[in-house]
């Protein structure tokens, strides 16, 4: 099967780098993403989540951060349904963040 491949998106944010920087960087904030109707049970850390729902686990981690400039997340090895996820961050002036997600 051919991996998922997906575009990355370029936005601007009126806000600061770094309190984007702060939001993305904390994955307890993954919580408040996830609909209840989702029926998801979720257990976070500032560098972990666990999300279980419909029967299946997976795992996400903080694995890489630069102050203000970018964020990566990614599933722990071996998981089914494996991704990477990369967050970079771009100021453009002192409440305006370019936000790429990647």
């Amino acid at each position: 099967m051919k991996p998922l491949e997906a575009v990355s998106k370029v936005v601007k944010i009126s806000n600061t780098d770094q309190r984007i920087f702060a939001y993305w960087s904390d994955l307890r904030n993954i919580q408040r993403m996830i609909p209840p109707e989702a029926d998801a049970e979720i257990n976070a850390t500032e560098d972990t989540c666990t999300v279980t729902a419909k029967g299946q686990t997976f795992v996400v981690r903080l694995l890489e951060k630069e102050e203000y400039k970018l964020i990566k997340l990614g599933t722990e090895e071996g998981t089914k349904m494996g991704f990477t996820a990369w967050i970079q961050l771009k100021s453009l002036s002192e409440y305006e963040t370019e936000y790429v997600r990647a």
